[in-house]
């Protein structure tokens, strides 16, 4: 197996183990939770920086500004949405990442988006609250939290996509923790 194929199957892994960790542990806040994943994320990263030799604020900052902030609001409401939902119902919630990144090119890049997209969008947004309809432990709340998770997220996928035309992939990276 290559070697990306080992860090795709650990970072799944890795993802699968933290979502379940978030989900098992209800009392401890979700902002600690936050906190406690972020200063693993800022050491890693200020040492990867420091290796380099790469100065770690950037040529845009509000852009990484703006995707650090996202990208936090994104990781709460996804943690927050554990919390209040099933796991594989706000797992598969966050999944509908795509859809915004859709919307957001459309807006902002101003791409077309076929007739049959915007079908295909009305039919995800009814499938997400048809399983509100049939699991009584699915909750609105919980629903609107992991769609605003799923939105932030694309945002920041989003602007990945922009600032990586100017700016190392480890000064995006340490921005997310760092905001």
């Amino acid at each position: 197996m290559s070697q990306g194929k080992w860090y795709m199957a650990i970072s799944i892994v890795s993802f699968s183990l933290m979502h379940l960790c978030v989900k098992f542990i209800p009392n401890v806040p979700v902002h600690q939770i936050i906190t406690f994943r972020s200063l693993f994320s800022i050491l890693l990263t200020i040492w990867v920086l420091k290796q380099k030799r790469i100065h770690p604020f950037g040529n845009r900052y509000g852009l990484l500004v703006l995707r650090g902030l996202v990208g936090v609001g994104s990781l709460f409401a996804f943690f927050y949405a554990i919390k209040l939902l099933p796991l594989a119902t706000a797992i598969t919630i966050s999944n509908l990442i795509p859809i915004f990144i859709l919307i957001f090119a459309a807006v902002f890049l101003k791409e077309s988006i076929r007739p049959i997209q915007w079908l295909l969008f009305v039919f995800i947004l009814a499938g997400v609250f048809l399983i509100k309809g049939f699991d009584y432990r699915v909750s609105m709340i919980g629903i609107v939290v992991a769609l605003a998770g799923s939105f932030f997220a694309a945002m920041a996928h989003f602007l990945v996509r922009y600032l990586r035309t100017t700016e190392n992939t480890w000064v995006i990276i340490f921005y997310f923790p760092f905001v």
